[in-house]
């Protein structure tokens, strides 16, 4: 007789906190009109040097506005992994100081951000809309419980 317990199947969790689909949608749509608003042709270094360009030729309120924005829809920004990227993840991984992991992790996150910027930014509707069904399905996940 076997008196081992046996594990149950893990059981996915829904996410409470995920934003509605037309929240997601509209906060998109917002921040789109935003950096479509400032102007076309425009490539930042950094997303530091995105954000002094907003509090150049915005108000500080829109200005705030955008920032706020990034960061409710973090968790939905899709990500387009490059070379790089991936030699990122390779130095993370043999790091042994958690400080140094956690600033590559927070310029990874910078630069995932400053990708979907450019994204949002075209006017091609086509990969705009693409952009949007990828934040839509990374949303559905998230609310289902399903790793992202």
């Amino acid at each position: 007789m076997n008196l081992t317990k046996s594990k149950a199947p893990a059981v996915l969790q829904k996410d409470e906190n995920v934003l509605s689909e037309e929240m997601l949608e509209r906060s998109i749509m917002q921040l789109r009109e935003m950096l479509i608003s400032l102007g076309g042709g425009l490539l930042f270094f950094d997303m530091r040097s995105f954000y002094v360009y907003l509090d150049y030729f915005l108000n500080e309120n829109d200005s705030r506005k955008v920032a706020k924005l990034l960061n409710k829809l973090e968790p939905y920004i899709p990500i387009v992994v490059s070379d790089e990227d991936v030699e990122t993840f390779l130095d993370a991984a043999v790091r042994n100081d958690i400080d140094e992991v956690k600033q590559l992790e927070a310029e990874f996150k910078a630069k995932s951000k400053t990708k979907f910027i450019r994204a949002l930014a075209q006017k091609d509707d086509d990969s705009w809309l693409g952009t949007v069904d990828t934040c839509r399905m990374l949303r559905n996940y998230r609310a289902e419980g399903m790793p992202v």
